[in-house]
C-alpha cells in the first residue's frame, strides 16, 4: 500500500497593487492567502508593468496589455515575461467598437508568431477554456476543437 502524502492544493492568492501612489508602490504587489491569511509583498519587473492594465490570468500568469495595444504575459513569482502581438493584429480589432451585438471570436498565437491567427469557424462563442491540451468554446452548446502542427 503506498502512504505517499500530497500537499493540499492551495486556493490560489489574491493580487493587489500595493497601497500608495508613490513610483516605489507602482512597481510592487500585494498577495493574499485567503486559506489561512498570509500577506506578501513582491517588486514586479521592469519595464513598467504598473502601467499596464491586467486584462487576465492562468496558471501563474498574467495577461497584460499596455498603451500601445501591445500583449504580454508575466509570471509576478519568477518575473519572467514574454511579449505576445499586438491585439491590432486579430483583425478584428477596431478604433471604434461597435454597440451593435456581442460578437465574440476566437484567435490563437504560438510562440514567436507576428501575428493573431482566427480559428475559422462559424460561432461566435461566449467563453473558451482549455483543459487537457483541448480547447471548449461556450455558445449556445459546446464545441470543441483540436489543433495539430507548431
Amino acid at each position: 500500500m503506498n502512504l505517499r502524502l500530497h500537499p493540499k492544493p492551495e486556493p490560489p492568492w489574491l493580487m493587489l497593487p500595493a497601497a500608495g501612489d508613490s513610483p516605489q508602490h507602482l512597481a510592487v504587489a500585494d498577495f493574499y492567502s485567503f486559506s489561512d491569511g498570509r500577506r506578501r509583498s513582491i517588486t514586479l519587473p521592469s519595464p513598467a508593468i504598473q502601467s499596464r492594465m491586467w486584462i487576465g490570468s492562468a496558471k501563474g500568469w498574467l495577461v497584460t496589455t499596455d498603451d500601445k495595444c501591445g500583449l504580454h504575459l508575466l509570471n509576478p513569482i519568477s518575473g519572467t515575461q514574454h511579449s505576445l502581438p499586438s491585439i491590432t493584429t486579430t483583425g478584428y480589432f477596431d478604433a471604434l467598437p461597435r454597440t451593435d451585438g456581442d460578437e465574440a471570436r476566437v484567435v490563437l498565437a504560438r510562440g514567436r508568431d507576428a501575428k493573431w491567427m482566427p480559428l475559422q469557424t462559424r460561432h461566435m462563442y461566449e467563453d473558451v477554456i482549455v483543459y487537457r491540451g483541448q480547447f471548449y468554446m461556450v455558445t449556445l452548446g459546446l464545441s470543441q476543437c483540436e489543433l495539430w502542427g507548431p
